[in-house]
């Protein structure tokens, strides 16, 4: 039994348990400890398992639970024992949804979504695999086991000669390095794209490196978080580019941290399609629409003031002893180019800060707004639902509820 179980769970990586309907659990291996909370539902599960199992005493049953939580599991010498492996996911759980439904409480949520980001993710030819694995244990006869080791062999001045692996490691790999290249080509192509604010042009590019940014070999049964890897990957690039297009700075953190959201919410393998797509076309119509790019050294030269000098008193007159033109002139400027007032550009940058500090720091709305630059926490907080749509407390209270 103990060898059973033991071989199940390093074969699977998966919690392994014996379950007997009189005794209780009598055996387990986890990988993942499962939260208190669920250890005594679970216990009914088993239960329920081991009635569906009994109606197929020489095969292995699959039972999902409310939360999509998994297991495969098979009779074990006789009808009143069960051997499981589990839990594990079928598809991504919608725990907000659950929330809604069932009142879930919010420290157990909290606990519920840093376990299922643990679990594995199993398609149906792999739980196949598994219940074969469960349903065929009892019959695998013991077996002798011999060691050859190579590293022996060479260590004896006296062995072998021939073949050496070592060798072929040291050799370079040139479909390797093509690979690379190719994918560092197609980074520029991607890259230059979004500098130019072409969504067309990008749109090639990533037709052409689709697969050039898949990461699901590095996390075997976790197809959710390669995606969102890939994503992140992706994300990056994006702004890097946006920026090198000379977007103002608080566009490009606003753009960045809304996809960042999105990106980590993301619960669903079909939306991903979607959301490539539309990260592509805003980070290409952020470009267009604020770049600097083809902005004079003049305004250049004053936004760059502004982010370094954001928390001050704004101070026109020495913002154009600064820039050596007249004060009139960089405004009309600066306006004309960029398509915002200096205060409004200002204003921008502040609420940037501010959201940052919003997240971070719990000091009082008042210092909060001194520390960006506002006087008047009133016109702070007017200036702050201008920009986001709600007030600067309501946006402290979404962050801490999520």
């Amino acid at each position: 039994m103990i060898s059973a179980a033991t071989t199940v769970y390093y074969l699977t990586d998966l919690n392994t348990y014996l379950w007997d309907e009189a005794a209780g659990l009598q055996l387990s291996f986890e990988r993942i400890p499962l939260p208190e909370f669920l250890k005594e539902p679970q216990a009914a599960e088993f239960s329920a398992l081991l009635s569906a199992a009994r109606l197929h005493p020489e095969g292995a049953c699959v039972y999902t639970n409310e939360l999509g939580m998994s297991y495969a599991a098979a009779l074990w010498e006789g009808e009143g024992r069960l051997f499981a492996a589990g839990p594990f996911l079928t598809q991504t759980p919608e725990l907000s949804k659950l929330a809604a439904v069932s009142k879930i409480d919010q420290n157990k949520r909290i606990v519920l979504e840093a376990f299922f980001r643990g679990l594995k993710l199993m398609g149906h030819s792999k739980i196949r695999s598994l219940a074969r694995i469960v349903g065929g244990i009892r019959e695998l006869p013991p077996i002798t086991l011999h060691y050859s080791d190579v590293r022996q062999a060479q260590a004896d001045p006296g062995g072998p000669k021939g073949f050496s692996l070592r060798e072929v490691l040291n050799q370079p790999d040139p479909g390797n390095a093509d690979l690379i290249e190719l994918r560092y080509k197609m980074e520029k192509e991607m890259m230059h794209a979004v500098e130019l604010g072409d969504a067309a042009r990008l749109k090639e590019s990533m037709r052409k490196s689709r697969d050039l940014f898949d990461f699901s070999e590095r996390y075997p049964g976790r197809p959710l978080r390669a995606v969102k890897n890939g994503l992140i990957v992706l994300h990056t690039i994006l702004r890097i580019s946006a920026e090198r297009g000379k977007v103002p700075p608080f566009f490009l953190h606003q753009l960045s941290e809304k996809i960042a959201i999105e990106i980590e919410r993301l619960e669903n393998l079909e939306m991903h399609q979607k959301l490539v797509e539309r990260m592509c076309l805003e980070y290409c119509s952020l470009v267009r629409q604020h770049t600097l790019a083809g902005c004079s050294s003049l305004v250049r030269k004053a936004a760059g003031y502004l982010e370094v000098h954001l928390g001050q008193p704004f101070d026109l007159q020495g913002l154009a002893r600064y820039c050596l033109v007249h004060p009139a002139h960089l405004s009309r400027q600066f306006k004309k180019e960029t398509g915002c007032t200096l205060t409004d550009y200002l204003n921008g940058l502040r609420i940037r800060e501010a959201k940052v500090l919003l997240r971070l720091d719990r000091s009082p709305m008042e210092e909060i707004a001194s520390r960006v630059g506002f006087e008047d926490p009133a016109y702070f907080a007017r200036v702050f639902k201008k920009q986001e749509g709600v007030t600067p407390s309501q946006y402290r209270n979404s962050v801490d509820d999520g």
